[in-house]
C-alpha cells in the first residue's frame, strides 16, 4: 500500500490540488450547477410524457392507503386505541381546511368542533344513523395525519407544470391539493402558468413559421463565457425575439385568435377561459387587488373572447372590473380617470333591447345601473361634484331596476348598488350646500 501510494504520490498530490483548489468554486456554485444539470437533463417545456408520468406520481398519492405496520404495532400496543379514522380523501381535508380558517380569530379554548358539529360537517346530514357515528372524528386529526401525502401529491403536481403546457389538468389537480392543504396561492400560480404556457405554446409552435425566422446572435468567445460564469452573470440570449414587423401586442392578439377559433387541437378555448377566470378570481385574494396592473391584462384577454352580442352580461361585468382597477389606481396616477370613465361608459351602450332575450334583461339593465353608477364615483372622486350630481339626475329614473319594484335577479347584490348611490347622491349635494335635499335621502 505504501510502495502503491509512493509510486502515485505525484497524481495523488495534483488531485488533492485540483479539489483544493475547485472545491469553493464548486460549493459557491451548487445551485447554478445542479439547475444547469437539470435543465440538460430535463429542460423545461411541453412535454406530455414528462407530465403524464409526474401527474401519475402524484396521483399515488392521494389513493386510499392502509395503515402501516409501525402504525398497527403502536395500537397494539396501546391501551387506549384512538378512534377508526377514514381513509384519505381530499374531500375531507377540504372541508377541515375550511372549517379551521373559518375559526381562525376565534376563541382557542372553542377550538375543537363539538360532535354536532363534526356530525354536520363530516356527512353533510343534520341526522346520522349509528353506522356513520364514527365519521364524527377530530378533523384537527385528521387533516394533520394526511397533510404530508397531499403535499407530496402538490410536489409532483408543480413539477409537472413545468412540462404540461396548455394541458389544464395540472392546474386543476394542483387547485384540489392547494385547498386541501389551506395553501390557495399555489391556486394563483397554477393557472397564471398555464395562461402563459398556453400562449407560449401557440406561438412556438403555430405562428413561428408565420411571422418570421429567428436571427442567431454572435456567440460570446470562450474566455467571455468564462468570466460570466465567475461572476454569476446569466448566459447571453443566444436568439434574438421573432423577427416580425408586428408589434408584440399585434403578435399576442394573433394569439388569441388561433385559440378563439379553435384551430389548435390541443386547446380548447374553455380551458383558456378557465384559467384566466380562476386567476383573477381565486380564493386567495383577488387579483384586481394585490396585482392589479397584472389584472388588467387577464381582464383585456377575457374581453377578447366576450362580445357584447353574444355575452352582454359578462362583457359588462369585465369592462366595470377594469373600470374600477383604474379608478383604484387613479388615486396615484389621475390620468388614469379618463380610462376609468371610458370603461364604465362603453359598455353601457344597448343596440337593440327589443332583441335581448327577457330572461337576461332584468340582469343586464342592473349591470347597466352599476356602470353608470361607476361614471358617478368617478367624478365623486375628482371632486367634480357638479358633473357627478347630473349622473346621478339621470339614474333617479332608473332607480326601479335596483330597488323594490326591480325583478329578483339570482348573484346580483341590488341592496348594495341602492345604499352606495344614496351615499354617493347625500354626499355630493352636501358638499355642494344642498343640505335639505340631502336630509330627504334615506340612510338605508
Amino acid at each position: 500500500m505504501k510502495k502503491l501510494i509512493r509510486d502515485n504520490l505525484i497524481y495523488i498530490l495534483f488531485v488533492a490540488i485540483l479539489w483544493a483548489i475547485t472545491f469553493p468554486l464548486v460549493f459557491w456554485k451548487k445551485d447554478w450547477i445542479f439547475s444547469k444539470f437539470t435543465y440538460f437533463w430535463s429542460p423545461p417545456g411541453y412535454n406530455s410524457s414528462r407530465t403524464e408520468d409526474l401527474i401519475g406520481k402524484g396521483d399515488s398519492f392521494l389513493v386510499p392507503r392502509d395503515k402501516s405496520w409501525t402504525t398497527q404495532f403502536k395500537e397494539f400496543l396501546s391501551a387506549d386505541t384512538s378512534p377508526e379514522m377514514p381513509a384519505l380523501s381530499i374531500d375531507l381535508m377540504k372541508k377541515a381546511c375550511d372549517y379551521y380558517e373559518a375559526r381562525e380569530h376565534k376563541d382557542p379554548f372553542l377550538d375543537h368542533p363539538s360532535w354536532n358539529e363534526k356530525k354536520t360537517m363530516l356527512t353533510g346530514k343534520a341526522a346520522i344513523t349509528n353506522n356513520e357515528i364514527l365519521l364524527t372524528f377530530d378533523p384537527k386529526i385528521y387533516w394533520n395525519e394526511n397533510i404530508s401525502y397531499v403535499l407530496q401529491a402538490l410536489d409532483y403536481y408543480k413539477r409537472a407544470l413545468n412540462f404540461s403546457g396548455p394541458d389544464i389538468r395540472v392546474p386543476e389537480r394542483i387547485e384540489l391539493a392547494s385547498i386541501a392543504s389551506c395553501r390557495h396561492s399555489e391556486i394563483l400560480l397554477a393557472y397564471t402558468t398555464h395562461v402563459y404556457q398556453t400562449e407560449d405554446f401557440v406561438l412556438e409552435k403555430y405562428l413561428k413559421d408565420e411571422l418570421g425566422k429567428e436571427n442567431p446572435l454572435r456567440k460570446p468567445s470562450w474566455i467571455r463565457r468564462i468570466w460570466n460564469w465567475l461572476r454569476g452573470k446569466k448566459p447571453v440570449a443566444r436568439n434574438l425575439p421573432l423577427a416580425s414587423n408586428l408589434s408584440p401586442k399585434q403578435i399576442q392578439l394573433r394569439v388569441w385568435d388561433k385559440i378563439r377559433r379553435a384551430e389548435i387541437y390541443e386547446i380548447t378555448k374553455s380551458d383558456f377561459i378557465k384559467s384566466i377566470s380562476k386567476t383573477l378570481r381565486n380564493i386567495g385574494k383577488p387579483l384586481d387587488v394585490s396585482s392589479p396592473i397584472e389584472a388588467l391584462e387577464m381582464y383585456e384577454r377575457l374581453l377578447f373572447f366576450v362580445s357584447n352580442n353574444d355575452s352582454p352580461i359578462e362583457f359588462r361585468r369585465y369592462r366595470k372590473y377594469r373600470g374600477e382597477i383604474y379608478l383604484r389606481l387613479a388615486k396615484k396616477d389621475p390620468s388614469l380617470y379618463d380610462k376609468s370613465i371610458l370603461e364604465f361608459r362603453d359598455a353601457t351602450s344597448l343596440a337593440n333591447v327589443s332583441e335581448i332575450p327577457p330572461e337576461i334583461l332584468p340582469a343586464l339593465l342592473v349591470e347597466n345601473f352599476s356602470l353608470e353608477l361607476g361614471v358617478a364615483k368617478v367624478y365623486f372622486q375628482q371632486k367634480k361634484f357638479q358633473e357627478s350630481l347630473l349622473v346621478l339626475n339621470e339614474l333617479q329614473s332608473k332607480l326601479r331596476n335596483v330597488d323594490e319594484r326591480s325583478v329578483s335577479v339570482e348573484n346580483l347584490d341590488k341592496a348594495s348598488l341602492l345604499k352606495e348611490y344614496r351615499f354617493i347622491r347625500k354626499t355630493t349635494l352636501r358638499q355642494l350646500g344642498r343640505y335639505e335635499e340631502a336630509d330627504e335621502i334615506p340612510d338605508e
